[in-house]
C-alpha cells in the first residue's frame, strides 16, 4: 500500500535528508528536500551528486540507510585510503598522516584516483577494522 502525498510530505519535510535513485539509474543520490510538494506530488531537492536543485517525485524518496556502528578498539598505525566516493583503494602502515599519504602514492589504484578525482582521502584505522578485508571497509573520508 503506497502512502498518500500528505503522509510522504510529513515523512520528508523541508530540510529532510533522503536517498533518490533516478528512474533507470543504478547509482543513488543523497538529496535534501527544499520545498513542499506541488499538486502532482513532486518536490524540489538539492542533489549532492548533481550539485543543483532538481524536481523529483516525493514517492521516489527513500530513507537513508542505517549507518554502520562506530569502530572500536585502539587506534593503530594502519590507514585506509579511499576515493571520492568512499571506496577503499588500499591500506598502508605509517606513523602519521604525511607518512600515510606518501605510502599511498605508491599504489596504482591511488594514483588513478588522484587523476580521476583530483585527490584521495585517508583515515586512521582502529583495531576492530583490521579484520575487515581490504576493499570492503567503508568510512567517512577526509579529503586530501
Amino acid at each position: 500500500m503506497s502512502k498518500s502525498i500528505e503522509e510522504l510530505a510529513e515523512q520528508y519535510p523541508v530540510g529532510a535528508v533522503a536517498v533518490f535513485t533516478p528512474e533507470g539509474a543504478t547509482e543513488r543520490d543523497v538529496v535534501v528536500v527544499d520545498s513542499g510538494p506541488d499538486k502532482d506530488g513532486t518536490v524540489e531537492v538539492l542533489s549532492a551528486r548533481q550539485r543543483q536543485v532538481i524536481r523529483v517525485p516525493l514517492a521516489a524518496l527513500e530513507e537513508l540507510p542505517e549507518l554502520p556502528p562506530e569502530p572500536e578498539g585502539e587506534i593503530t598505525d594502519w590507514w585506509t585510503i579511499t576515493d571520492a566516493r568512499g571506496a577503499e583503494l588500499a591500506r598502508v602502515e605509517a606513523v602519521d598522516d604525511p607518512g600515510a599519504r606518501a605510502a599511498a602514492g605508491r599504489h596504482a589504484a591511488v594514483v588513478a584516483a588522484v587523476r580521476r578525482d583530483k585527490g584521495f582521502a585517508v583515515r586512521r584505522l582502529r583495531a576492530s577494522e583490521l579484520s575487515v578485508p581490504v576493499g570492503e571497509l567503508r568510512g567517512v573520508p577526509r579529503f586530501s
